[in-house]
């Protein structure tokens, strides 16, 4: 069988290998290897250095085997290495599909094109997706458009959990809080009460003492004016706390 040209998944030695067989192992590493992986690895490495002066079957056969790599990148979540594979392919093809689902791929992090439908972030928002629908072909046009669709509904649903989830949060703080305050200014209005009761019967006990007397109706103004000023604010808090149970329900 004829020889072809390969390099050693492992040491990256220049191989001649026979592509009939599924493996062999490296005489230089003595490492196991897949001989497509390996004739992969010699295409990818070697053919692409000469790649602007190439033929264009030769173009294709590269560009193809681009393709693969990406694919395996992805399978394999490194991301960053997958993306510089899609721009090798581009640099190549500019109109390439592939490259461009990979991109967007690499961008929703999906390892399988079925995956773009679980994507976290909505594939219309990424100017991948334009242009894998612009180059795309017929066949997986609606279909990508369905799992765009898919996205953008579990990120519009994941926003509004959200969304309620911070508005009860916000809710809860609020009404906690007023109660507190609620709680802090009627013990404070109960204690000015009783300085002012406490006041008034002293004056009436120490009618007679004109400088006693002069001091109590000084605290008594004083207490008089914390009473006021409590149930001001009693009363704005009861305001607060209306309004925002009235938001809370039309959320």
């Amino acid at each position: 069988m004829p020889l072809v040209a390969a390099k050693c998944t492992n040491c990256g030695a220049n191989l001649e290998v026979d592509n009939s067989k599924d493996a062999a192992i490296c005489p230089y590493c003595g490492t196991a290897y897949i001989v497509e992986k390996a004739i992969t690895k010699y295409q990818l490495e070697v053919k692409t250095v000469n790649i602007y002066n190439s033929t264009s079957e030769s173009e294709a056969v590269t560009v193809e085997a681009l393709i693969q790599r990406m694919k395996m990148l992805l399978e394999d979540s490194k991301w960053d290495e997958a993306d510089k594979y899609c721009d090798r392919i581009l640099d190549i093809e500019p109109e390439n599909s592939n490259a461009y689902i990979g991109k967007l791929m690499v961008a929703c992090r999906a390892k399988q094109f079925d995956d773009l439908k679980d994507s976290e972030i909505p594939l219309n928002g990424t100017s991948e997706y334009s242009r894998a629908l612009q180059y795309i072909p017929d066949s997986q046009k609606n279909k990508l458009m369905e799992y765009a669709a898919i996205a953008q509904n579990r990120y519009d649903e994941k926003r509004k959990k959200d969304e309620r989830e911070k508005n009860n949060r916000i809710y809860l703080e609020a009404r906690n809080f007023n109660l507190g305050c609620g709680i802090e200014a009627l013990v404070l209005a109960i204690v000015n009460i009783v300085i002012i009761i406490a006041v008034i019967l002293s004056l009436q006990t120490n009618s007679n003492r004109d400088g006693d007397a002069a001091v109590l109706v000084i605290a008594f103004f004083f207490a008089l004016i914390g009473v006021i000023f409590t149930i001001i604010i009693f009363a704005k808090m009861r305001k607060l706390k209306e309004k925002n149970d009235e938001q809370n329900c039309s959320k």
